[in-house]
């Protein structure tokens, strides 16, 4: 299902709400769809949140000017028949004089336990769904301050990347990992991507490609994005090769690192 996000058997779409504030309120709506074959009850509840150094998700104490402090949502608990949906009415109405620049909040979908005891062992789900209101004028700038690549367990690389404007940034920024002897001279030669929305492939010559995680970088903070490049490669030495943007900043970056050999009978995979 496009467009979505996913957890146990429910799929709300749109995944993020993306809003700007003009006036004096503004109203948005998400699709929750049931894709098992029992009914699920769900319940809606709002937090304020910030990111942790491990760019999880982590639940904060609101303030005046939290968007969590703004949202009117219906309903708040319901039931969804298999394979059917219910909209999610969200209305933002701020309490206070909104501040200019970025307001978020997170609105949690929480899995009641099922009324029927064959099924209250299962697993319960929880998803979110973010929530960023901007009040204009939204100013996002992005400093890039390094790249880099190496070998921990498997092969990995992080972004340096600091947000300094009044709404969060995201990298939309492709990686292709070349054998050093492959690569084609320039960062950004080679579109792994005809479009946002087709697959990956890995250009003709290299070994690995993909697309750095798009986790924001929430204004006024500096955050290392780490994501693997390949769950294993062959010992030897390679370039990564980092093309796109975050906002308006363009990146074209190229890194070299070396795969080490290994000891006889450690893996590639994590051996630890």
């Amino acid at each position: 299902m496009p467009g979505c996000a996913l957890a146990g058997a429910i799929a709300i779409s749109p995944p993020r709400l993306d809003i700007t504030l003009t006036g004096t309120q503004a109203a948005e709506a998400v699709k929750v769809v049931n894709l098992d074959t029992n009914p699920i009850r769900l319940k809606v509840s709002v937090a304020h949140w910030r990111l942790d150094e491990h760019n999880r998700v982590e639940v904060i104490p609101p303030t005046p000017q939290s968007a969590d402090q703004w949202l009117l949502i219906t309903p708040l608990e319901f039931v969804v028949e298999p394979g059917k949906f219910q909209t999610l009415r969200i209305l933002v109405r701020p309490r206070v004089k909104p501040e200019v620049g970025e307001h978020r909040a997170m609105i949690f979908l929480d899995e009641q336990p099922p009324d029927t005891k064959e099924f209250a062992t299962r697993n319960l789900a929880r998803i979110g769904v973010g929530v960023y209101v901007w009040v204009p004028p939204v100013e996002r700038k992005a400093i890039f301050h390094c790249a880099d690549a190496g070998y921990f367990q498997k092969p990995m690389a992080l972004l340096d990347l600091e947000s300094t404007g009044n709404a969060h940034v995201r990298p939309a920024v492709q990686f292709v990992v070349w054998p050093k002897e492959k690569f084609p001279g320039k960062a950004g030669t080679v579109k792994v991507q005809e479009s946002p929305s087709s697959p990956v492939v890995v250009p003709a010559g290299a070994v690995a490609a993909g697309l750095v995680p798009d986790i924001p970088v929430l204004p006024g903070t500096r955050r290392k994005i780490v994501f693997p490049l390949a769950e294993s490669l062959p010992a030897g030495e390679y370039w990564l090769d980092l093309s796109g943007q975050v906002d308006s900043l363009p990146i074209a970056e190229v890194v070299p690192f070396i795969v080490p050999e290994l000891p006889s009978g450690d893996a590639r995979d994590g051996a630890h």
